[in-house]
């Protein structure tokens, strides 16, 4: 009962974080940081929103990665790499 309990609460918690996402998109807002938690939240539950989430993060190269690494809760996975960094060689 507890499980399905939390279960519920992540579902509606990260759609409405979705949906504030998309309205900030329109109206004034960070809605590029809101989106990305309210898939990460919802891609616990959902295959759909993780691979959303890594295709926002794939896409967004340096800046995604940035973005996504800024974020506590999610930012530990999308720490950029040493073999991604772009350094010139020494």
């Amino acid at each position: 009962m507890r499980r399905m309990a939390r279960r519920i609460i992540v579902i509606v918690f990260g759609f409405t974080l979705l949906l504030i996402g998309v309205i900030m998109i329109v109206l004034p807002g960070p809605a590029i940081i809101v989106i990305p938690l309210g898939l990460a939240l919802l891609g616990t539950e959902f295959v759909w929103a993780k691979r959303l989430l890594e295709e926002i993060r794939k896409g967004g190269g340096k800046t995604g990665r940035a973005i996504l690494s800024a974020i506590p809760i999610i930012g530990k996975r999308y720490k950029a790499h040493p073999e991604q960094t772009h350094e010139p060689p020494e």
